[in-house]
């Protein structure tokens, strides 16, 4: 059975995209995942860095989906194949 995507807007947190940008995406745990980003196709790990965990957003992935620190960006993410599964929070 394949995996359900996850769909959610987030805001870029942090000040310089690739030094201290990240999203908070409504999961827990850390877990390989792959998806979107404004459209454009990113591979990265969810981070325990507290509660919630973070994505690193790197310059190369914040160029390519044309967002920087502060602006809020469409992301579709789904576990890469043989990742274990990220605990969703409760509704």
């Amino acid at each position: 059975m394949a995996e359900k995507k996850l769909r959610f807007k987030g805001k870029i947190q942090g000040k310089v995209a690739g030094v201290v940008a990240a999203i908070t995406p409504p999961v827990r745990g850390r877990v390989p995942v792959r998806g979107t980003m404004n459209g454009f196709p990113f591979r990265s790990s969810l981070t325990p860095c507290g509660t919630p965990p973070l994505m690193p957003v790197n310059q190369a992935l914040g160029l390519a989906a044309g967002a920087k620190p502060g602006d809020v960006v469409e992301v579709v993410m789904e576990p890469r194949p043989g990742a274990t599964r990220p605990t969703l929070p409760p509704n």
